[in-house]
């Protein structure tokens, strides 16, 4: 289960804040690999999220954001 009061921040894609979820592994300020980044957009197919990958997280549905939590 994804809670829905998570806060959500403005001025983030819903691309971005799925990329955050591979900070712990890449860190903050390193850039993603092709492997990572393949992740990301095959997550964003699967949860059909493409239309929004580019819209601000602080947008979306409740429903559209528990989607970018699990992705």
């Amino acid at each position: 289960m994804v809670p829905t009061h998570i806060p959500k921040v403005k001025g983030f894609s819903v691309m971005e804040f799925i990329r955050t979820g591979l900070f712990a592994d890449s860190g903050i300020f390193k850039k993603l690999n092709h492997e990572a980044e393949s992740a990301i957009e095959g997550a964003i197919r699967t949860l059909e999220l493409d239309d929004l990958a580019d819209k601000d997280i602080s947008l979306i549905s409740d429903g559209e954001f528990q989607k970018a939590c699990i992705a």
